[in-house]
């Protein structure tokens, strides 16, 4: 079980790029960083394959706690949420669906590769798509609608 602690979020304009740290796990995650790899990766693959699948995984675990402290009504975790949205999401989440076959022949990856690979690839996906809906919903009770 993951203990949350506080989700700290510092933003730092620098080369137009956004740092966006939260802490999961007792550890800083800057999701700006940790995107632009993820991204990067996918479509120039280098490195492990089990580094790529649990940076995947690490970044799911950071919306994971920006969306619990949302709900909480954190204020941090708020901001961390609409930095993150104004930058379009996710990055990596642009690639979906990912054209495996760059990384199939790089890895040389067995068939549990590919699975773990798409399944934590998902859960961003519904992740985010559940803290949007969070958001949009909230929004509507306060009557803020943009």
């Amino acid at each position: 079980m993951m203990k949350v602690v506080l989700v700290i979020v510092s933003v730092v304009l620098w080369n137009c790029d956004c740092l966006i740290k939260v802490k999961v796990k007792n550890k800083d995650v800057d999701l700006g960083e940790l995107g632009k790899n993820i991204t990067e990766t996918i479509r120039n693959p280098s490195g492990d394959i089990d580094d790529l699948i649990g940076k995947i995984y690490k970044y799911y675990e950071a919306l994971e706690v920006i969306h619990n402290e949302m709900k909480k009504g954190v204020a941090d975790a708020l901001k961390a949420f609409y930095q993150l949205r104004g930058l379009g999401g996710p990055p990596f989440l642009a690639l979906v669906p990912v054209d495996e076959k760059p990384l199939v022949e790089f890895y040389k990856w067995q068939k549990y590769h590919g699975i773990e690979f798409r399944g934590f690839l998902k859960y961003n996906e519904d992740e985010w798509a559940e803290m949007n809906e969070f958001a949009n919903k909230s929004r509507k009770a306060l009557g803020s609608e943009k």
